[in-house]
């Protein structure tokens, strides 16, 4: 939920710089895309995608469905196989 959080203003960051003009806004850009800038997003978009994957998964458990133990550690490899699948998606 922090990576979240944290990735969000961290994009948040070009658009307030945007009306500053365009000198604000390519230096704010530099350091976005920056190699730590981007590894930020790279936490971003794992969170998110792991979130996403899990979010499914209480779907299922609001249903009744999967809610022993074995089922949930099966269901819980299928959170991580599936939001590192999405992840290895979103930069290639």
């Amino acid at each position: 939920g922090v990576a979240l959080v944290v990735g969000l203003l961290w994009i948040s960051l070009l658009f307030i710089a945007a009306p500053y003009g365009e000198e604000t806004f390519n230096g704010m850009s530099a350091l976005i895309f920056s190699t730590p800038g981007k590894l930020l997003l790279a936490a971003f978009g794992a969170a998110l995608f792991y979130h996403l994957c899990n979010g499914i998964r209480h779907l299922f458990w609001d249903t009744g469905r999967g809610l022993t133990i074995p089922a949930i550690r099966k269901s819980a490899m299928f959170v991580l196989a599936g939001a590192a699948v999405l992840f290895l998606l979103a930069i290639l």
